[in-house]
């Protein structure tokens, strides 16, 4: 394992070089992924090498969009969706046990053809963008389920994937004004996303979050206790300013039911209660930090969540659900073709807008064959879920799984973080 220390230092350097030169953060990914691509082929994917090189990418995606390094929108995914495609073909070792994801594949190609095409270049932007992120699922899921993982792969796969996330937290501290400069509101925060979108900022924050805290969960320490516990807090501190509810409450909400769980099945809950009153006390210090911080917003915006009438407050995106249910009921059989469905929305009385939720988009842009994929997605989970014993590979099933799926019900697929979470959901953890 890469020592800890030279490796925090090496990407808060980048951090550093990101934000004053971001083509240097271009010349450095791109040789980084020409040399994990040459690796997985040197090594046939020994130890797990492709998915450890794949969390990187699912760690950079954000980092990259941010300072608008010169790659192209979906690099993250598509780097994501390389690698492992990669060492699926020279992992002779392991044949997969998942066909049927090729099923989802082919589920995906009449909405292809019926996509609307206004000019090439726009069709194509509209199927990389809204099939990016279900293609990254489906590969996924064909790399990770049933593959064995040790506890070691495992923490290391975890230490790749949060090291540029450690990249992205130093730009948005240099971009970041001071606190008492910035003018809080209800509404997410730019400004404290390192000018970037909140949401996405926002979900590989709570990504990152999760992951350290499973680990605590778990007893096993990613990069060592101290420095761990730091991470935690810096991730939630930064999480909780993008004003963006949705990666942080995910993340709480995942945790919350794999601590659920393990207090419920585990043995040594004393020891692991006591860890979780330590984790909890960590998250109430920095929220407290954060609200006085910020003249107590922060606690009106989480409220804000339900409204004077007491209904749930989800910022339109029941709108967009039920725009996407109607826009199925209409064109059930084929849907209305790739990235349709944000077309069809004025006549339903919405604005043209991408959809928040991947399960009602697929039903929308692919019919009954998007209602094949999101089948398949729950196959793939309800299969693993049945085959696993009550151990620690059951409570990082419930963690991620949540994660993920609640991620694709309030955010889509707009970022890798989520099918790679579904991914390690998966895993045939050993130790």
């Amino acid at each position: 394992m890469i020592n800890s220390f030279i490796a925090l230092g090496l990407h808060i350097l980048i951090g550093l070089f990101s934000y004053f030169s971001p083509q240097l953060l271009s010349i450095y990914i791109l040789f980084i992924l020409g040399y994990c691509l040459f690796d997985v082929i040197r090594s046939a994917n020994s130890n797990g090498k492709a998915h450890k090189y794949a969390a990187y990418f699912v760690g950079c995606e954000v980092l990259l969009r941010m300072v608008e390094a010169v790659t192209f929108w979906e690099f993250g995914k598509y780097s994501v969706i390389l690698i492992l495609v990669v060492g699926l073909v020279v992992d002779k070792s392991r044949a997969s046990s998942s066909k049927l994801v090729y099923l989802g594949f082919l589920a995906l190609v009449p909405g292809i053809i019926l996509a609307p095409y206004d000019s090439f270049d726009i069709w194509r932007k509209a199927i990389s963008s809204n099939l990016s992120g279900i293609s990254c699922l489906l590969i996924s899921i064909l790399y990770f389920y049933k593959r064995k993982v040790s506890s070691y792969e495992l923490m290391n796969t975890f230490k790749f994937l949060l090291l540029p996330v450690l990249s992205m937290l130093v730009v948005i501290f240099l971009r970041m004004p001071s606190l008492a400069n910035i003018e809080f509101t209800l509404s997410s925060n730019f400004s404290t996303s390192g000018g970037f979108g909140p949401n996405q900022v926002s979900t590989i924050i709570g990504f990152g979050f999760c992951i350290l805290v499973t680990s605590k969960f778990i007893e096993k320490d990613i990069f060592n206790r101290y420095i761990d516990v730091i991470f935690i807090a810096l991730l939630l501190g930064f999480g909780l300013l993008t004003f963006s509810r949705g990666g942080i409450m995910t993340a709480v909400i995942s945790i919350i039911i794999g601590f659920t769980y393990k207090m419920l099945f585990i043995e040594k809950k004393i020891k692991f209660f006591l860890q979780s009153i330590f984790i909890a006390t960590t998250f109430l210090f920095v929220w407290s930090y954060i609200s006085d911080n910020t003249s107590n917003i922060l606690d009106r915006r989480y409220l804000s969540v339900i409204d004077d009438s007491g209904n749930l407050n989800f910022s339109n995106r029941l709108t967009i659900l039920s725009t996407d249910i109607s826009i199925f009921y209409d064109n059930y059989f084929l849907g209305a073709g790739v990235g349709g469905s944000s077309l069809l929305r004025p006549m339903y009385g919405f604005i043209s807008s991408a959809a928040h939720t991947e399960f009602s988009r697929l039903l929308a842009d692919h019919g009954l064959f998007g209602l094949l994929v999101n089948l398949l997605i729950f196959v793939f989970s309800i299969s693993r879920f049945l085959s696993l014993p009550k151990s620690d590979e059951k409570l990082l099933f419930f963690i991620f799984t949540a994660f993920s799926l609640l991620t694709f019900s309030h955010s889509a697929i707009r970022i890798a973080a989520p099918t790679f979470a579904f991914g390690i959901s998966l895993i045939d953890r050993n130790e």
